[in-house]
């Protein structure tokens, strides 16, 4: 338990250390209140100091108006813990999150220690914050050291009982979720949520990652990552990825919604596979439901059998802005099964997606394409090894809408869920230069240096000489050559792959004489394939 002090009044200087219930300052009626966990105190003090039990420290100098003294409960769980020993303290933790929420009321935290626990947790009604921190920071080791696994027995964290936007969970993996299986007349035959399932709740779900939940059986499952029905959730922060769905009466992999109004904001959503689906199968299902994506990576997610990404169905609206979706199979976004019901709607704004409008089925589906929407290769660090940040050069870099919010940086907003820092430029410079000419054979080779990596694209002006052929060197030998028969331009395209820093050979250019004896490079680098700054 932490004792919460609030203050109200001037604090100076500390000369001495009172302990409250002993305190002749305070009377003994407000002394009995300390059990019901507040106390208001009018006392001609001043304080200085909090300690974290109930001694305060005081001048004798009275400027102190009042002070609250509030029970704020925040039960500790951690792996060596008891549920039968335990009472939640510090010294003696839970060993499970769900016997801290059993014991938690409205307001209350329960702090969360490193481990894997594995439990199905339910949030049963009650408007608590489960966290693996009490810092406002959450670090990628909090999030993948404090797991909630739900040993394939059902779904792993359930809010069913009208939890609002106070019922938060911060900070963890959600995993080994299988689903619950409903038959009560509205889910009829369906196993629905393997990580998280939201029924008729709002809860903030921050710094999460739900990643390898799997659906797998004969009967319905929908949304091995999130479930929602009737819900207002709103998902920041965090990722989606390695969710299985494998049945043929499935749809979500990543995410199910039935009239619901989900706002999911900086979120990364990769990776996640539906091996079996009927024909109308899609990795996010989306049915009466306005979802709200803004600054979203969503790379790379597979389906195997059905309609493409994801459905708007039946009056549904996806609003797509400042977000990356690339690399996903197949990559459609399609409307509304029913043909009489044609008011279902996707808005698009300062988006990079992979074969633009081409992407989208204008059929039972209304499109809105405003902003400057692009359809370039988004340049991520490695998104085969789960870095999805921007490498200098991306195109998606201040390409977000003008109107929103600046990046930490300071910079306009870019695309996708992790921002680039400005601050982290190192101002790279890059010289060609020409080496080994040969008269009697016509060649001449050209070597770069560069004191960065370089990513993308680039192309160099070449005068002098007339260019008959050119032939990449070893280090790059997937990549081409575009040259100009008049031997004036030559241009490198280099997609996804780096040019790390150092000195080293291009490609050997193969030429006809050298007009007035003059060869020259005049070198233009172009930080991504598009062209650029």
């Amino acid at each position: 338990m932490i004792r919460k002090l609030l203050i109200y009044g001037y604090v100076l200087a500390s000369i001495s250390s009172i302990d409250c219930e002993e305190s002749s300052l305070i009377s003994e009626t407000e002394k009995s209140q300390l059990a019901n966990g507040i106390v208001h105190i009018s006392i001609p003090s001043k304080i200085t100091h909090i300690s974290t039990t109930t001694t305060i420290a005081v001048d004798q100098y009275p400027m102190v108006d009042r002070l609250e003294m509030v029970d704020e409960v925040v039960w500790i769980v951690s792996t060596t813990g008891s549920d039968i020993d335990g009472d939640g303290s510090t010294e003696n933790p839970f060993a499970s999150i769900q016997n801290g929420i059993i014991h938690a009321v409205d307001g209350d935290t329960i702090l969360v220690h490193p481990g894997e626990y594995f439990e199905n947790i339910n949030f049963l009604g009650k408007n608590i914050v489960v966290t693996s921190t009490m810092s406002g920071q959450v670090d990628d080791n909090q999030i993948y050291q404090t797991i909630i696994n739900g040993n394939n027995n059902g779904t792993t964290v359930t809010f069913e009982n009208g939890e609002d936007s106070t019922a938060v969970l911060n900070g963890f993996t959600i995993t080994g979720g299988s689903g619950t299986y409903f038959n009560d007349g509205i889910f009829n035959h369906q196993t629905n949520g393997g990580g998280i399932l939201c029924l008729n709740s709002s809860p903030v779900l921050k710094s999460i990652n739900i990643s390898e939940n799997i659906l797998n059986g004969f009967s319905q499952f929908n949304g091995a990552g999130i479930y929602s029905y009737n819900s207002t959730f709103k998902l920041q922060n965090s990722r989606i990825s390695y969710n299985i769905l494998n049945s043929a009466h499935s749809n979500g992999a990543a995410l199910y919604c039935l009239n619901s109004t989900p706002i999911m904001t900086n979120v990364i959503i990769n990776n996640n596979v539906q091996f079996e689906g009927n024909p109308n199968s899609t990795i996010i299902y989306l049915d009466n439901t306005n979802l709200i994506v803004n600054n979203n990576t969503i790379y790379n997610n597979i389906l195997y059998s059905g309609a493409g990404l994801a459905r708007a169905e039946n009056d549904s609206h996806l609003s797509i802005k400042n977000s990356i979706l690339w690399n996903n199979y197949p990559n459609n976004i399609v409307g509304s099964l029913n043909e009489n019901i044609v008011n279902s709607e996707i808005t698009v704004s300062y988006s990079n997606m992979q074969s633009g409008l081409d992407s989208v089925s204008d059929e039972n589906l209304n499109v809105i394409w405003i902003g400057e929407n692009i359809d370039a290769t988004p340049l991520l660090v490695d998104p085969d090894d789960e870095d999805f940040n921007l490498h200098f050069g991306s195109p998606c870099i201040d390409s977000g809408d003008p109107n929103s919010p600046l990046d930490p940086d300071n910079s306009q907003a870019d695309m996708g869920a992790l921002y680039y820092d400005h601050s982290q430029d190192d101002n790279p410079t890059v010289t060609f230069t020409l080496n080994s000419l040969n008269l009697n054979t016509g060649t001449v080779e050209v070597w770069i240096e560069n004191n960065s990596p370089i990513y993308g694209g680039f192309q160099f002006n070449m005068t002098g000489i007339q260019v008959w052929d050119a032939v990449i060197s070893e280090v790059y030998p997937d990549y081409y050559i575009i040259y100009s028969n008049d031997g004036l331009i030559l241009a490198w395209s280099l997609s996804q792959t780096l040019i790390e820093p150092g000195y080293q050979k291009l490609c050997t250019i193969f030429f006809d004489d050298i007009i007035d004896d003059q060869l020259c490079i005049e070198d233009g680098l172009f930080p991504n394939s598009e062209g650029g700054n």
